[in-house]
């Protein structure tokens, strides 16, 4: 069981409301502090957050996924695919068949290759979105308690203060303070390289005596 730390806020907007939902801690506070003081400097419960608290939060921290790459535009795109070496040297071929009068040779070297360019274009296109529709179909959930009660919800809509429960297999949705914790080992060894998994506790650590290996009780997001 943990507490889902919050990320620092990107947005300008400063109305009473959102300078309310402004807990931010530093990590040695995040690490160090008692379990009841790191809720209440969180604006958080044991009894978890309330559903109108929870959508406020999101409104004003934002969605709890990584940014996404900016798409750009279409003719950008389109334009991308003249950067491949071969094509290029087959345009300078095409153009030196130009000065050198050979119009014929030059045509169809620029038909072959403006002809290839549009089809590596449409099969990237369709991939793409074919991408976009399986990663909107399959939808990633995380246990929190809201409302003082255990709820499923959409990975990206987990929010600072939130508290989240985990079990055997699950992947931890959100850098978070463990708060309570039975027999609790971790694979974080993508993060940190360590092959075997490691127990998480709920003792305070003191982030000058620890290397971010040794933050016993902090989840990260994807271990």
């Amino acid at each position: 069981e943990g507490v889902y730390m919050a990320r620092e806020n990107n947005g300008t907007s400063g109305d009473n409301n959102e300078n309310r939902l402004r807990p931010m801690l530093s990590a040695d506070e995040l690490l160090s502090l008692p379990i009841e003081d790191l809720l209440r400097r969180l604006e958080s419960s044991p009894s978890g957050l309330s559903s109108e608290e929870a959508a406020a939060r999101i409104e004003f921290y934002g969605r709890n996924e990584l940014a996404r790459k900016k798409k750009r535009a279409a003719i950008v795109e389109f334009l991308m695919n003249f950067k491949s070496p071969l094509t290029i040297i087959l345009l300078i071929a095409g153009s030196i068949s130009g000065i050198l009068q050979e119009y014929a040779n030059m045509i169809v070297i620029f038909v072959i290759v403006f002809l290839s360019v549009i089809l590596d274009y449409y099969q990237e296109s369709k991939a793409e979105k074919a991408a976009e529709a399986l990663k909107e179909k399959v939808t990633t959930t995380a246990t929190v308690l809201r409302d003082n009660t255990k709820q499923e919800v959409k990975l990206p809509e987990v929010v600072p203060g939130d508290i989240i429960y985990l079990s055997a297999g699950d992947i931890t949705p959100a850098d978070a303070r463990v708060i309570s914790a039975k027999d609790l080992f971790v694979n974080q060894s993508s993060l940190t390289g360590e092959s075997f998994p490691v127990e998480k506790t709920i003792v305070p650590v003191k982030m000058k005596d620890a290397s971010i290996s040794e933050w016993s009780n902090y989840f990260f997001m994807g271990t």
